[in-house]
């Protein structure tokens, strides 16, 4: 499940970022968690999206920036495969600047 996750984020950072830009996979602890980023040098997302970003009742067609047809739809089942998990998603963006997707997965505990 968190292969897909992964999959999903770098395919949009790949989707919305410019053949010049750059997406960067990260990992570190944070707390009792295991924190994978997803950032990029993209075109960003707008607050009033950001907002409805991972609702399902919500079409976002989107286009990326050679034109690719995006629905949202990833975003979505990637936040529910976190949470199946036991974890978080959560996302920072700026418009013109990127976009930062982290995924808190819980670590075992001994």
């Amino acid at each position: 499940m968190i292969k897909f996750v992964i999959r999903n984020l770098i395919h949009n950072g790949i989707k919305f970022t410019k053949s010049n830009g750059e997406v960067r996979c990260s990992s570190y602890h944070e707390d009792d968690f295991l924190v994978l980023s997803v950032c990029d040098t993209g075109i960003g997302i707008k607050p009033d999206k950001l907002e409805i970003l991972f609702d399902v009742s919500e079409f976002m067609a989107t286009s990326g920036t050679s034109e690719e047809k995006g629905t949202g739809l990833g975003l979505h089942l990637s936040k529910e495969l976190v949470e199946k998990n036991n974890g978080i998603i959560k996302v920072r963006s700026e418009v013109g600047k990127g976009t930062e997707f982290m995924v808190y997965i819980p670590l075992p505990t001994t």
